[in-house]
């Protein structure tokens, strides 16, 4: 299997590196935890269409994710 080398390890196996529009709107759940703080800059990098669930708004999340849809919710 092919995976995204990193200087953290490999990730993001079998993704495709570009976009299938016709996928549509990846929403990422836990995107301020370990594994979701890096898969949403990967996506974003890759220009897929994301949106991230967050349990507050900050500012700081338009910063660390540009380009991607930020929406305030609680899974629970």
């Amino acid at each position: 299997m092919d995976g995204i080398e990193t200087t953290t390890g490999t990730f993001c196996l079998n993704l495709p590196s570009r976009p299938q529009p016709d996928r549509g709107t990846i929403l990422v759940t836990g995107a301020t935890g370990y594994i979701g703080g890096r898969l949403v800059p990967e996506l974003i990098a890759r220009e897929y269409r994301v949106r991230v669930m967050v349990r507050a708004r900050s500012p700081e999340y338009r910063e660390r994710w540009p380009g991607a849809e930020i929406v305030e919710a609680d899974a629970l």
